[in-house]
């Protein structure tokens, strides 16, 4: 079968040289599959290519554009090296390099382009892995691979699942942001989440740290409140054995401590255990699950507490995604509220949990060497 060479006209993915000098920032598509450094915030676009539907997200600096198009690998696979020489065609090369291995149909090709003369530069890499097929692509009139944004836009890119093709992607995207060096150097390093969490590593054996004072929950115990929760239910594997962990009496469910482990090639969340605020103190629910030596805490902000989760889930728990919502002691306010990142791969499907603005005890959920299954509890209506 004829592999498919997608010319892309690359040149048409960035039509803008970008303005002002933009920070460059960790960004994840909401669709999730890989992160990359991008200046500023990309907009999105469909594309169409010899019927290859590509998904763009396009970001520009002076002076300089960056992209990253991805889209499903067709029957047969892809060229590589067809995708890169059709780009120099397309743009009217006049002068090329490029370097690369593919073992299986799965592989990488690092380029630049020079145009006009080398009054303009397209430089990046093409992939294909796991079944997508992927182009970073940075263009502008210093574009080089020797230019060090350039070359730390294309070496950030990395796949949140497996291993990334290419020259020292051998591994998952970091867990933590890079940083961009620059020139002249601007004021670099990635900002706190607005969420107020997570702190990235092995998840701690200790609560974390009281929130100021001032931000201590009201008691639900003690006040009725409106909403009637909604009936229990489990995400995820249909038979291992159940267990449930609540809050203990008047607590708030308030984060996650999270392990990743793997399924095949895929992230999955390992183990898990619930973080409670109960007598103006945090509390830590048991581990379900196997810890290993990689993972994730993720605690609300002060005055917040979990209202609902996503779950990605098939015979595992892929991942959850927290939205933390205002308590006021008789229902959660779901106008006031935020979502964290998510946790965890790309797999399942997704599944939303929540409380309706009910106050949230714990969790319930299925477990044998890894949780396997998950959702939440709900204080009884009064």
């Amino acid at each position: 079968m004829r592999r498919f060479a997608p010319t892309l006209a690359l040149v048409l993915l960035i039509p803008v040289a970008g303005c002002g000098q933009q920070s460059f920032r960790p960004f994840t598509p909401p669709e999730g599959g890989y992160t990359v450094l991008m200046p500023g915030s990309p907009s999105r676009s469909e594309r169409d290519e010899n019927g290859l539907r590509m998904t763009v997200y396009e970001a520009g600096r002076r002076n300089e554009s960056y992209a990253v198009a991805s889209a499903a690998v067709p029957p047969g696979g892809v060229d590589l090296d067809g995708a890169v020489s059709g780009l120099a065609g397309t743009v009217g090369a006049s002068g090329t390099r490029s370097q690369g291995q593919s073992n299986n149909g799965d592989g990488w090709r690092e380029f630049e382009i020079e145009t006009n003369g080398g009054r303009w530069f397209y430089s990046g890499r093409v992939l294909a892995t796991q079944g997508r097929f992927y182009t970073v692509l940075a263009a502008g009139a210093d574009a080089r691979l020797s230019n060090t944004r350039v070359k730390t836009f294309v070496e950030s890119f990395r796949l949140t699942s497996g291993a990334t093709p290419g020259p020292g992607n051998g591994s998952p995207a970091p867990a933590q942001p890079m940083t961009l060096p620059m020139t002249p150097p601007p004021p670099f390093g990635a900002p706190a989440p607005p969420f107020g969490g997570p702190a990235l590593g092995r998840p701690s054996d200790l609560p974390p740290p009281p929130p100021p004072p001032a931000a201590s929950l009201p008691n639900p115990a003690v006040t009725p409140f409106r909403p009637t929760p909604p009936a229990e239910k489990i995400v995820g594997h249909p038979a291992d054995p159940t267990f449930r962990d609540e809050a203990p009496a008047g607590g708030w469910l308030v984060g996650f401590d999270v392990w990743y482990s793997k399924f095949v090639n895929n992230d999955i969340i390992g183990a898990i255990r619930p973080i409670y605020w109960v007598n103006n103190a945090y509390a830590l629910g048991q581990v379900h699950g196997t810890p290993t030596q990689s993972g994730t805490r993720l605690v609300a902000k002060p005055g917040y507490v979990v209202g609902a989760v996503n779950v990605r889930a098939a015979i595992a728990i892929d991942a959850i995604t927290v939205t933390f919502m205002k308590a006021n002691g008789e229902w959660l306010d779901k106008s006031d509220s935020y979502t964290s990142e998510r946790l965890g791969g790309a797999g399942g499907w997704p599944t939303d949990i929540s409380g309706n603005g009910a106050p949230v005890t714990g969790i319930v959920g299925r477990k044998s060497a890894n949780v396997s299954g998950l959702g939440l509890t709900y204080r009884a209506a009064k």
